[in-house]
């Protein structure tokens, strides 16, 4: 018996309507029997044709493969024929070819496309040059609804710049390689706006690793897009880093996008993360500024329903640490907003610690009159400058 992989030829929009580029998954047989766990990652090549990647797995064994391929669509049958293998792992320990003699069949094929409620379908035959035994595929992927994109000028004015990007982006991203198939948390914190760029930093939870990883982002909108990449680490297990990520606003406050890598980073040398690294779903969380009437450290309705809400955020993210800067404006003694500030934070902090924050992840700072948010020569400013600001920590 010998292992193969087989490359399976998709088209992004076929004749049928359907989007059918990216993750399928499904089985391959080998007659007289043999089957083998498929993952196809598929991408259009324009017109009717079709390219990607496609792994083959022996659970039994542990081998697996990696080919690329093209193809074409004619009406619902999609023909295949495979190129270049672009990554192998052939263990000793398949029963039979324990000398790791066995290679990988190039193949070709065709393949019926059906569909029932929201799946579709690619069933077929296979067959290759050389000795290798014929079989069949089926393979099979989820629907999903097209997506309407927002214009940003539709949300944010024309011309925009980035500032609706400042804050934290929470979400979900999935990773198709690397041998670690899954969905992880992911966090985005911008700090630093200028014109249509903005920087910040990644934040993946330890959902995913053994403690929160971090590294810097940096990004800009062109044409509608929001293009990030993260160029180095801050603290955390190793990444997989020169991520390079590309988005669209599916609302005012939603944005989908798929990332992939323009070089290896320490952790992964899986040669699909170059081109199909995953996507990512992610929602505007804005992080509030606390306010306080005048001379006051009161917290008001308003503020009460904003720190609830900070709270079950930082319940969600249990690593995440937040510095609380009270401050004030300019009327009144020094030493008495000094004191007021100070107040102002650590009021904020006890009321996170009430909703069930840990005391460890809150650090108070206060500033009086210092670093004024607007001039104070006018109450509409000193109104906004009577506040708690909440800053999520680099550490």
């Amino acid at each position: 018996m010998r292992f193969f992989l087989l490359l399976l030829i998709l088209f992004s929009n076929l004749s049928f309507g359907q989007d059918l580029s990216g993750q399928w998954t499904g089985t391959l047989w080998q007659e007289p029997g043999r089957t083998f766990y498929f993952e196809m990652n598929i991408k259009s090549a324009g017109a009717s044709r079709v390219k990607g990647t496609t792994v083959i797995r022996d659970d039994a064994t542990g081998n697996y493969g990696v080919i690329e391929f093209n193809g074409k669509v004619t009406d619902s049958i999609l023909v295949f024929e495979e190129t270049e293998i672009v990554k192998e792992d052939r263990a000793k320990t398949d029963p039979v070819w324990k000398s790791n003699t066995f290679f990988w069949c190039i193949k070709n094929g065709e393949l019926k496309f059906s569909q029932a409620n929201n799946e579709a379908h690619l069933t077929g035959n296979w067959s290759s040059t050389g000795t290798c035994q014929p079989g069949t595929i089926s393979v099979s992927k989820a629907f999903e609804e097209k997506q309407k994109f927002k214009s940003i000028e539709d949300c944010y004015g024309d011309p925009p710049s980035a500032e609706f990007m400042y804050g934290m982006w929470t979400g979900k991203f999935t990773q198709y390689s690397c041998n670690i198939n899954g969905t992880y948390d992911m966090i985005l914190m911008i700090d630093e706006v200028d014109g249509m760029k903005f920087s910040g930093m990644f934040i993946w939870p330890a959902s995913q690793f053994s403690s929160d990883s971090r590294s810097r982002l940096k990004g800009e909108i062109v044409n509608g897009r929001i293009y990030m990449s993260e160029p180095s680490q801050i603290s955390g297990d190793p990444l997989v880093l020169k991520g390079t990520y590309k988005s669209k606003m599916t609302s005012c406050d939603d944005m989908r996008g798929y990332w992939h890598l323009k070089e290896f980073g320490t952790y992964c040398t899986d040669p699909r993360v170059l081109k199909d690294g995953g996507n990512y779903k992610l929602t505007h969380y804005k992080i509030p500024t606390i306010y306080f009437p005048h001379d006051s450290k009161e917290l008001t309705q308003q503020s009460i329903k904003d720190l609830d809400e900070l709270a079950t955020f930082m319940k969600k993210f249990k690593n995440l640490k937040i510095g609380l800067e009270g401050y004030t404006d300019n009327t009144g003694p020094n030493a008495f907003n000094w004191r007021l500030s100070d107040q102002r934070a650590k009021v904020v902090r006890d009321y996170l610690i009430k909703k069930g924050v840990k005391s460890y992840r809150l650090k108070t700072s206060f500033y009086a009159q210092m670093k004024p948010a607007e001039t104070n020569e006018t109450e509409a400013g000193r109104v906004l400058n009577r506040r708690t600001e909440i800053k999520i920590l680099k550490r």
